[in-house]
């Protein structure tokens, strides 16, 4: 994968995770996901348009997930489906708005397209592009897992 889309990826993944939620994230080795592959829980796709065309998914347990909503709401205590679908929604288009600044500022300007976001136990991803695999860990129990693949 192009480092040029990569690179900025991580970079607005780490400042927003620590900006939104107010922690570190750790990246683990990095490979690439052969499809079809299943998500459990969560999933979010987001679309890029423009001069890069592909798409960033995100995954993570509901479990997880609610954390993360948590965190964001502050004071969200019970489980709320639209509450945690939306802020899984706004968590990812930030990152993915900020990945997108993050290329413009090196020449690579892209479009981004609404969150569609899946929940279930057997989500089922076929594509043909290659997706590399990120996983990673926000503070010290949030297991993520980020997939990126470009046209």
């Amino acid at each position: 994968m192009d480092p040029r889309v990569i690179n900025p990826f991580l970079k607005a993944t780490s400042e927003v995770t620590r900006q939104l939620l107010c922690l570190d994230i750790t990246y683990r080795k990095p490979y690439i996901k052969k499809t079809p592959f299943i998500s459990k829980g969560i999933l979010v796709i987001i679309g890029l348009v423009g001069a890069v065309k592909g798409k960033m998914m995100l995954s993570l347990s509901k479990e997880n997930a609610t954390k993360i909503a948590q965190i964001m709401m502050y004071e969200l205590t019970e489980e709320n489906e639209a509450l945690l679908q939306s802020a899984m929604g706004e968590y990812s288009n930030i990152l993915i708005g900020n990945t997108s600044r993050n290329m413009s500022e090196n020449g690579i300007d892209v479009i981004i397209t609404s969150p569609t976001i899946l929940e279930g136990d057997q989500i089922k991803i076929n594509q043909k592009e290659s997706v590399i695999s990120i996983p990673a860990l926000i503070g010290e129990d949030i297991e993520i897992e980020f997939f990126l693949s470009v046209e």
